[in-house]
């Protein structure tokens, strides 16, 4: 659309499809990484259980702390996992 001497156009103009390559991680790169992140937590906790019950080196609280960052990393995988399917249900529910 050509603008008229001293007037703009009365829409603003549609933006230019963007061709910008993807950078970064693929969605599905990322839930594997959350997956794994989730499984070496876990074996990091399992380990750190052994050690103390067997009277291995190490302390309670180290044992605690990582027993607790397994299960932060479990609760945001399945966090992320119900949000993922509430989300293809919202999709299969949509009308085309």
């Amino acid at each position: 659309m050509r603008e008229i001497h001293g007037l703009r156009p009365a829409l603003p103009r549609a933006p230019e499809a963007t061709t910008r390559p993807v950078t970064g991680p693929s969605f599905s790169d990322t839930l594997g990484s959350l997956v794994r992140s989730a499984s070496a937590r876990d074996a990091q906790a399992a380990a750190h259980v052994d050690r103390f019950v067997t009277g291995g080196p190490g302390e309670l609280h180290e044992t605690a702390i990582a027993a607790s960052k397994a299960e932060i990393a479990f609760r945001l995988m399945m966090s992320v996992r119900n949000r993922l399917i509430e989300t293809y249900r919202e999709v299969m529910r949509m009308g085309m």
